[in-house]
C-alpha cells in the first residue's frame, strides 16, 4: 500500500472513531450533546442502565410499580444478618444485579453487599428518597436542602442546585440525565455533567416523584393532577382528578398511569384523559404508595383495612375472612403471581396473597414505612427505622 493510500485510511478511520467516541445517543435514539473525549486516551462512555438492577430506584422501576422479578418465599423465612447503615428513618435500598444494596438514611448513603457487610458510608445530608442507579453504577440521589447529586464509592459529585427541594427519588434515563420533581413547582431535567437540559413550571405543588410512561414521556402528581411532560420538557396534557393524589403514579406497560386520591379513588389515568375512576371508600396512608401485580390489580396500603386491593375494574377485594384488620401504613412489593409483602404498622414482616388472605407472617420488631426489596434469590431486605438493613430468607 501505498503512503498516500495509508494516509488517507488512518485518517478516515481516526475520525469514524472521534465520531463515534463524540456522539452519545438519548432514550429517542437521537443525538445528545457531545462529550469531549481527550485524544489518545481509551476513555468509556456508559450508556443505558440495566435494567436487570433487581431493584433500580423507587418502585423498583421508572414505572414505580413496586413490581418484583423475583417471587415472595412459600413459607416465612429467618433472619440472616442485619447491619447498621445510619440513623433514623431508611428508604428502601436500591439493589444491583452485582448484588450491592445503595441504602439512603438521615445521616447520608451507604452500601452493603449481599453478606452484610458494609462497604463504604458517606455523610451527605438529608437524602429525599431511594437512591437510583446511574449508567455507570454510582447512584443519583435529592439531598437537602435543594440539591441533586450522585454518590458513589469515590464520594459525591453536586450536579444541580434548585430552587426547591427534591421530591421523592430521581429517576435517571439511560443518557445518565437525571429527571426530578421539585418544591419550586418544577421538574428539572439536568444531564450526567450538570447542565439543566429542561425546567419546567407546573402550575400547582408537585406531590410526587417522576414516573417515566413511556420513552418519551414522564408522569407527574400534582395536586389534583397528573401532568404528563414530553421528553424535551413540553407539558404534554394536564388530566384533572376527582381529589389530590395522595403518592407516587404507577406506570402500566399499555403508557398509562394509576392513581389514588386522597379520599381513596383509583383512577386510570392516560395522556388523553381519565379512563375510569373508582371510589373505594378506602382512606390511604400517605406513607404507602401503589403496587401493580401481573394480575392487573392495584395495591395500596391502608391504616384502617389494611392491604387495599382494587381490580381492573375498580371492584375492592374482600379476604375470606378478616385476616387483614391490622394497619397497613408503609410501601410494598408485589410479585409477578401477585403476591404481597410489607412491613404492618405492629413491625410484622407479612405476605399477602393476590386475594387478601395472609400467607405467613413474621414479628421483626422493626418499624418501617419502605417497601421490603426481593433479591434475585427470593431474599427480602428490609430497611427500618432506627437505621438498620436487615436481610430475610429461607
Amino acid at each position: 500500500m501505498s503512503s498516500r493510500r495509508r494516509f488517507v485510511r488512518d485518517v478516515v478511520v481516526g475520525a469514524s472513531a472521534l465520531v463515534g467516541a463524540l456522539e452519545t445517543f438519548d432514550v429517542l435514539g437521537s443525538v445528545a450533546h457531545a462529550r469531549p473525549v481527550p485524544t489518545g486516551r481509551f476513555v468509556r462512555i456508559p450508556h443505558g442502565v440495566p435494567s436487570d438492577h433487581p431493584w433500580r430506584t423507587a418502585g423498583g422501576s421508572p414505572r414505580r410499580d413496586f413490581r418484583a422479578a423475583a417471587l415472595v418465599p412459600r413459607v416465612a423465612p429467618t433472619r440472616r444478618w442485619q447491619a447498621r447503615v445510619g440513623v433514623g428513618r431508611c428508604f428502601a435500598p436500591a439493589l444491583s444485579r452485582e448484588g450491592l444494596l445503595h441504602v439512603a438514611s438521615q445521616a447520608g448513603v451507604g452500601c452493603v453487599d449481599t453478606s452484610g457487610r458494609v462497604l463504604w458510608s458517606l455523610r451527605v445530608g438529608l437524602p429525599s428518597g431511594t437512591p437510583a442507579f446511574t449508567p455507570d453504577g454510582e447512584v443519583a440521589i435529592g439531598l437537602a436542602p435543594t440539591q441533586v447529586a450522585v454518590v458513589g464509592a469515590g464520594g459525591l459529585r453536586v450536579l444541580a442546585t434548585l430552587a426547591g427541594a427534591v421530591r421523592g427519588s430521581p429517576l435517571v434515563l439511560d443518557d445518565g440525565s437525571v429527571v426530578v420533581a421539585a418544591l419550586d413547582q418544577a421538574v428539572h431535567r439536568i444531564d450526567g455533567e450538570g447542565r439543566v437540559i429542561f425546567r419546567t413550571a407546573i402550575a400547582t405543588q408537585v406531590r410526587g416523584a417522576v414516573t417515566q410512561v413511556g420513552p418519551r414521556l414522564f408522569a407527574v402528581p400534582a395536586g389534583a393532577s397528573v401532568v404528563f411532560v414530553e421528553l424535551d420538557g413540553r407539558i404534554r396534557a394536564t388530566v384533572e382528578l376527582p381529589s389530590d393524589v395522595a403518592f407516587d403514579l404507577a406506570a402500566t406497560e399499555g403508557g398509562e398511569v394509576f392513581a389514588v386520591g386522597v379520599d381513596g379513588t383509583v383512577s386510570r389515568v392516560g395522556p388523553s384523559g381519565v379512563r375510569f375512576s373508582a371510589r373505594t371508600g378506602i382512606t390511604p396512608s400517605l406513607t404507602s404508595g401503589i403496587a401493580l401485580g401481573g394480575d392487573g390489580r392495584v395495591r395500596f396500603g391502608s391504616r384502617e383495612r389494611g392491604l387495599a386491593i382494587v381490580d381492573a375494574s375498580g371492584t375492592v377485594i374482600d379476604p375470606p375472612e378478616s385476616e387483614l384488620a391490622r394497619g397497613v401504613t408503609a410501601e410494598l412489593a408485589v410479585d409477578g403471581e401477585g403476591a404481597s409483602v410489607v412491613v404492618d404498622a405492629r413491625g410484622a414482616l407479612v405476605a399477602i396473597e393476590s386475594d387478601g388472605r395472609v400467607r405467613w407472617e413474621l414479628a421483626t420488631n422493626d418499624r418501617a414505612d419502605a417497601a421490603p426489596v426481593l433479591g434475585a434469590d427470593g431474599t427480602i431486605y428490609v430497611a427500618s427505622f432506627g437505621g438498620t438493613l436487615a436481610a430475610y430468607g429461607a
